[in-house]
This record gives C-alpha cells, structure tokens and sequence, in this order.
C-alpha cells in the first residue's frame, strides 16, 4: 500500500468516527485534542477558551501526576 493510499485510508476512517467525548480522548492528540475540545465547548456551553486562558489556568498544582511525570521525562530528555 502506498503512502497516498494510506493517508486515503486514514482519512476515511477519521471521517467515520462519531465525535464525543470517548473517541476524541482515545484517538485525537495533543493539539489536536486541544482544538476539538474546546470548539465541542463552545458549541455545547456557548463559552470560548482561547489558548492564552488555558495556560494562565495551568499550573503544577492542577495538574495529574501521569502528566507531570510526563513534563518531567520530556524535559529531562531534552537537556540530556
């Protein structure tokens, strides 16, 4: 299969998903993730989050240890 048919494919199949809360949390990324989250929000509460008000809200007290340990990793990997 080449590289154009699998983008193909792989559209197809994104397509075809039912976009709620369990797929988006399984399949999207990051950004990505970030995004579709914050549009369902708007869409279904009428409340725009920008980015700026997400990072301002961020801090190391809020956030699961998962995903501290994970920053953490990143961050560690990068100086080595």
């Amino acid at each position: 299969m080449d590289d154009v048919q699998v983008e193909a494919d792989v559209d197809k199949w994104f397509d075809g998903l039912k976009l709620d809360e369990r797929t988006v949390l399984q399949v999207f990324p990051g950004k990505e993730l970030l995004k579709v989250i914050r549009t369902l929000i708007t869409d279904k509460y009428s409340v725009d989050i920008r980015e700026g008000d997400l990072r301002g809200a961020l801090n190391r007290n809020r956030l699961a240890e998962d995903m501290k340990n994970t920053f953490t990793r990143i961050s560690e990997r990068k100086k080595a």
